[in-house]
């Protein structure tokens, strides 16, 4: 499969068309988002002071790396 067809299938299944107006889980800022508000995850705002951190297992990601 050459590249620009590999482009092709992925920009294909990405959402880019459709965002939506969400509320941060941290700060309560309303921020746009491509998950739909009947989504269940929750989303973060990249500004926020402080996210929680991704729990792979029993370790922080943080740890994985070090």
């Amino acid at each position: 499969m050459s590249p620009q067809e590999r482009k092709r299938l992925r920009i294909a299944f990405r959402n880019e068309r459709n965002l939506y107006h969400r509320t941060c889980a941290l700060s309560g800022q309303p921020i746009i988002s491509a998950f739909s508000p009947d989504k269940t995850i929750p989303v973060y705002s990249p500004y926020a002071p402080s996210r929680p951190e991704v729990i792979y297992g029993e370790r922080a990601f943080a740890e994985l790396l070090s």
